[in-house]
């Protein structure tokens, strides 16, 4: 509790003088090198748990980006409040062309919108259910990317040592898990309005590996299951800004084979795990949507802030591909009962000026198992709020 408490102190002091913020260092255009930061407090924790009321320093991120004779450009990010995985981003990246760039280190798979987003220009509190449990997350790795047959078209494609970072803790360890092939491709179709296709593909090895099927609150509500063969991924997406509004939605379906994984080793039905999402923001003071809202009258200077609405409706399923079974059967039988949840969450968005914004969000699930009627979660709505600070 004492290091939250220091946490919600050290953001409310620091906001004040978030107008001196972007801290950089430049030599002509040989070198630039900027500091960035991110700092969450939330509440409760986690976000929509019924086991906490207090405040919680969610995030403490502070990181470098900067180029080097105008073709280098690199990112180096550390969260102080993570003990698996504290280092985020480590990467450089080289433009070989206008056309064509190369990026190595640790990042980002190019696989999925809302997981691409970052954590700082979210519109909602958590990510989507399919962006958090299907998408693979960081992963270390080499990429190519850049534009064909003009600005309208860009690509992104990549190999990566192993899954990503959003899978099983245990196979993330297991040494016998292969690399994952990952590409992504995004068009213009007009001013504000984009389109993409994205997948991926790599090795599981056989163990207890599934995908995780968690609701809005973060409560299981699918079984681990025995997975062995190829995963692959699927994604489609969409995104719209014009002014003050925009809209986005998504679907992702992920294949998982069993191979041998019968009680007589005979290969199952592939576990397969889908999910979507449409969302949509409008900010009713005026301002125009974009990356980092700027208010166009910073609160105590001269104005409100700016006051963002958003809602987002979602669901996530996880099932055998031939549905079927009870939920009493066993995870080696050639059917497995759909499990799911569909959720719903509206949000407020109050941005005090560019560099500090308070999120305040109500979301709702509903639960399906066994092909059964969804049904309420035992709590309607569940309250997430979150304080940011981002340099």
């Amino acid at each position: 509790m004492r290091d939250r408490t220091i946490g919600a102190t050290l953001l409310l002091a620091v906001a004040p003088v978030a107008a001196a913020a972007q801290v950089g260092v430049e030599a002509g255009r040989t070198l630039r090198t900027e500091l960035h930061a991110i700092v969450h407090v939330d509440w409760p924790d986690p976000p929509g748990g019924s086991e906490s009321s207090g405040l919680d320093l969610r995030r403490a991120r502070i990181g470098l980006t900067g180029a080097a004779f105008e073709r280098i450009e690199y990112q180096v990010e550390r969260d102080f409040r993570e003990r698996a995985r504290p280092w985020r981003d480590v990467y450089g990246n080289v433009a070989l062309s206008r056309a064509l760039e190369i990026r190595a280190g640790r990042f980002k798979v190019p696989f999925s919108l809302d997981q691409l987003t970052s954590v700082g220009e979210l519109d909602l509190v958590a990510r989507s259910l399919a962006a958090q449990y299907l998408a693979p997350g960081r992963d270390t790795g080499l990429m190519a990317h850049g534009r064909l047959f003009g600005p309208r078209l860009r690509f992104q494609t990549g190999v990566f040592r192993a899954g990503g970072d959003a899978i099983r803790a245990a196979e993330r360890r297991d040494p016998r898990h292969g690399a994952l092939a990952a590409g992504r491709l995004v068009v213009r179709l007009h001013r504000g309005l984009s389109a993409a296709v994205a997948a991926t593909a790599g090795q599981v090895p056989e163990g207890e590996y599934s995908l995780r099927g968690h609701t809005a609150v973060d409560v299981p509500f699918f079984r681990v299951v025995a997975v062995s063969g190829v995963r692959r991924r699927y994604g489609g997406e969409v995104e719209w800004r014009a002014g003050p509004v925009a809209a986005a939605a998504e679907v992702i379906r992920v294949t998982d084979e069993r191979r041998g994984q019968s009680v007589d080793d005979e290969t199952l039905p592939p576990l397969v795990a889908q999910g979507w999402y449409v969302r949509g923001t409008w900010l009713v003071t005026g301002e125009r949507k974009t990356d980092r809202v700027r208010p166009s009258r910073a609160f105590l200077r001269g104005g409100a802030g700016a006051i963002e609405i958003a809602v987002r409706l979602e669901d996530l399923e996880l099932r055998s591909r031939r549905a079927g079974g009870t939920s009493a059967g066993g995870t080696r039988t050639e059917t497995l009962p759909a499990a799911g949840d569909r959720a719903a969450t509206l949000g407020v968005n109050w941005y005090l000026n560019r560099f500090v914004r308070l999120q305040a969000n109500a979301v709702r699930d509903w639960l399906r198992d066994g092909g059964a009627p969804p049904r309420a979660a035992p709590r309607r709505w569940n309250p997430a709020v979150r304080l940011q600070f981002v340099l």
